[in-house]
């Protein structure tokens, strides 16, 4: 099954799996510029949609680097709380 033929739990996904589903945590500019890079050469996206892609990525670290938390996973669990909404998100003690 190729990258693109996946299903799309999340947005970041594919830029994951591109890079050996290493945490994008350890990722640097080179490697969005390959993944960039990847996917006007060999997926045909509109530079509009990498400018989103582009954008999605520098949210996150300026997000993270805003609330002050070392590791970007801190972050994005924030970011994926505020998506649901606070109805959305279940806690361990809703089920006493």
């Amino acid at each position: 099954m190729t990258l693109s033929s996946r299903p799309r739990s999340s947005s970041r996904t594919p830029y994951i799996v591109f890079h050996g589903k290493v945490h994008p945590a350890a990722l640097g500019a080179a490697d969005l510029s390959a993944f960039l890079s990847w996917l006007a050469e060999h997926q045909q996206v509109s530079a509009s949609t990498r400018n989103q892609a582009l954008s999605a990525v520098l949210f996150l670290y300026n997000v993270q680097e805003l609330l002050g938390h070392r590791d970007v996973r801190t972050t994005t669990t924030y970011l994926y709380v505020l998506e649901r909404g606070a109805l959305g998100v279940k806690s361990p003690l809703d089920r006493l």
